[in-house]
């Protein structure tokens, strides 16, 4: 496995209890939730599942956890005390112990007793965060998403100083890493997709209109594509999966064509917005949406403007790590130990 040059390496100094290096990782999801058993020395996933997000309580969700790991460990033949250490990704506002405005199918784990019942549970310290930022630490430790100075001289990717992840699914989250670590101690920046782009252009649930979240999720594309077919006939896959709509319009369909075309005009917009709000010196488009994105890439590239000083650059990428993004993440809350 390769290590960044040009800076120490978090993960080089995790010493102490974290000798091991290696973690348990979980990105909670509304319908499903990932696991896994990650070696943060070597920056590879051992051995990952996913099942159905168990949403009869709390416990049942805690339980769940702990039957994942002592599976994970049945697979790998993992001995007792050789994972030391658990991260977990949220899907909502996290801070310390507390949590909130999380999916409600999971509404249950709001308030500060989740992390200590997992702690019970798995028996080792668990340190969680937004399901977004963690997806940013694992884009930013494990995705090879080389900064403006390049490659280092031992051929290894130097970390951005400065890297902006935005998470397109469902929704749209937002995280900043800068210089290896999360740029706020808490997820307040986590709802930054709610700033308005195109006044008009739809009701958003957090009270703005037109706000880039809901034009940019993949609920926002699905809606402008079946408004645009008004009472014609249309794919009926395309109208409940977005992933379609993008391989409709790679074909000429002209309603996904047209949507896909707003909605590349749209994120634009906002990362020109974002770049003079952040200044990154990379942006990485992650979530399932971003797997879409190849053919648009270079339009999205070409219209950004925003120079927040002379000489700035940015780099412009996909997620290199796809749906494993959280479960690096998630382990990745452990890089700075």
């Amino acid at each position: 496995s390769s290590r960044p040059g040009g800076r120490r390496d978090a993960l080089s100094e995790l010493g102490g209890e974290m000798k091991q290096r290696l973690v348990f990782s979980m990105d909670i999801g509304g319908t499903r939730t990932k696991y896994g058993v990650v070696d943060l020395a070597d920056k590879r996933i051992i051995a990952n599942l996913t099942l159905l997000t168990e949403t009869k309580g709390q416990a049942a969700l805690v339980q769940a956890a702990g039957d994942a790991f002592r599976e994970l460990g049945r697979q790998i033949g993992l001995r007792k005390g050789e994972v030391v250490a658990g991260g977990v990704g949220v899907p909502g506002y996290v801070d310390g112990d507390q949590v909130s405005l999380v999916w409600e199918s999971i509404a249950f784990i709001e308030g500060d007793t989740f992390r200590p019942a997992m702690q019970k549970e798995l028996g080792f310290p668990i340190r969680m965060d937004n399901d977004a930022r963690a997806a940013a630490m694992g884009e930013a430790y494990f995705g090879g998403h080389a900064g403006p100075q390049g490659w280092g001289l031992s051929g290894d990717v130097t970390p951005p100083g400065r890297m902006l992840s935005l998470t397109l699914g469902t929704g749209m989250g937002v995280a900043m890493v800068v210089d290896g670590q999360l740029l706020e101690k808490s997820s307040i920046n986590h709802l930054a997709g709610h700033i308005p782009i195109r006044l008009g252009a739809g009701k958003c649930f957090c009270g703005f209109s037109g706000c880039l979240e809901s034009l940019v999720s993949g609920p926002g594309l699905l809606q402008n594509f079946v408004n645009l077919n008004q009472n014609k006939l249309i794919d009926e896959a395309a109208s409940t999966d977005a992933r379609r709509i993008f391989k409709l319009a790679e074909r000429g369909n002209p309603a996904a064509k047209q949507a896909v075309t707003q909605l590349v005009d749209d994120l634009t917009v906002g990362l020109n917005a974002y770049i003079f709000l952040y200044g990154p010196d990379v942006i990485v488009l992650g979530g399932g949406l971003s797997n879409s994105l190849g053919l648009w890439l270079p339009i999205i590239r070409k219209g950004i403007f925003a120079h927040p000083y002379a000489g700035y650059q940015v780099r412009v990428s996909l997620s290199t790590l796809g749906e494993l993004a959280g479960l690096f993440g998630a382990a990745s809350l452990w890089a700075n130990n």
